[in-house]
């Protein structure tokens, strides 16, 4: 049996293709949103005159504790993570966040700063949270009218134009002519061209979505692809579903998906396999109604304790 090695590479993985011509770069996309930046906005609040870090390596320096002490440490801490699922709720409703914050201050305080007590530390990181948490209506999956909001995507064109630009310059790489980025952590599927400076004036963006049901009512922004990339680095996406819309699809950011060899291939697999694809849209319509439902029973107990 050969050797296997896993790679494991954060936030972003990028390829190019042999002739330099094309690139495919994949990242979470959770920078995109200010929440994850919560340690360099608290230290600029407290020293003005600091520097915003701009090196993708340096944004993770300064957060990476708040990221795993936030979405991982909290879910293996005993009774403050049997809690874990009723602040995730928290963040989705909006007359809960403020309460949420101050009490992720209170926490967070006592974490980071240990036996040393600072006398308003807590209060202070409750009115930053509050103000990351509310400032653009919440967190990014929270807001339905669009797959993305106005101020989701001024982060995106920050992160790509900035970091993500910085660290193919670092690599002593060009930006080839066509480059597509792919990432998820929206919750909200979608395929677009947009323009980055630095980059190719029509970039290809890909959201993988999310396999994940936290609304009370359908909400028809959410949903989810797969997002496949061949060996030529065509890129096309089926879109299973948007809550409401349940019918497969494929799609490409091309002005003539036929030229996409990928979309094409994926179209006639649609077509000729079809029952299978509309069984799983079957299940999953039944699927979401259901976790909505249960998502209305978990917000009412949240809302009664």
């Amino acid at each position: 049996m050969k050797d296997i090695a896993v790679r494991t590479v954060y936030p972003n993985l990028g390829f190019m293709s042999d002739n330099g011509t094309r690139t495919v770069i994949f990242t979470h996309g959770h920078f995109v949103e200010s929440i994850y930046t919560l340690m360099s906005s608290l230290r600029k609040l407290l020293f003005p005159t600091s520097q915003t870090p701009t090196a993708i390596w340096d944004i993770e320096e300064e957060n990476f504790a708040w990221i795993d002490f936030f979405w991982s440490t909290m879910g293996r801490s005993g009774a403050v993570g049997q809690d874990v699922e009723r602040i995730y709720m928290m963040l989705l409703v909006p007359q809960m966040r403020n309460k949420l914050a101050y009490r992720l201050g209170e926490l967070i305080a006592d974490a980071l700063m240990g036996h040393i007590h600072i006398p308003g530390a807590g209060g202070l990181l409750g009115l930053v949270v509050a103000h990351l948490l509310g400032h653009g209506g919440g967190l990014e999956k929270t807001r339905h009218e669009k797959p993305l909001s106005e101020d989701a995507e001024r982060g995106l064109k920050a992160y790509v134009e900035g970091p993500l630009r910085k660290q193919f310059a670092s690599d002593k790489k060009t930006i080839p002519g066509q480059a597509t980025v792919i990432f998820g952590h929206t919750h909200k599927p979608f395929v677009q061209r947009m323009a980055f400076a630095g980059f190719p004036e029509q970039t290809a963006v890909f959201n993988t979505g999310g396999w994940v049901v936290d609304t009370e009512q359908v909400a028809s922004t959410h949903g989810a692809s797969i997002v496949v990339v061949d060996e030529d680095w065509n890129v096309a996406a089926l879109r299973v579903y948007n809550e409401g819309d349940y019918a497969v699809k494929v799609e490409s950011s091309d002005t003539d998906p036929r030229s996409n060899d990928l979309y094409k291939q994926l179209s006639f697999h649609l077509a000729q396999h079809a029952g299978p694809w509309k069984s799983l849209s079957t299940a999953i319509a039944d699927t979401v109604n259901t976790y909505q439902e249960n998502f209305r029973r978990r917000l009412r107990v949240l809302e009664g304790s």
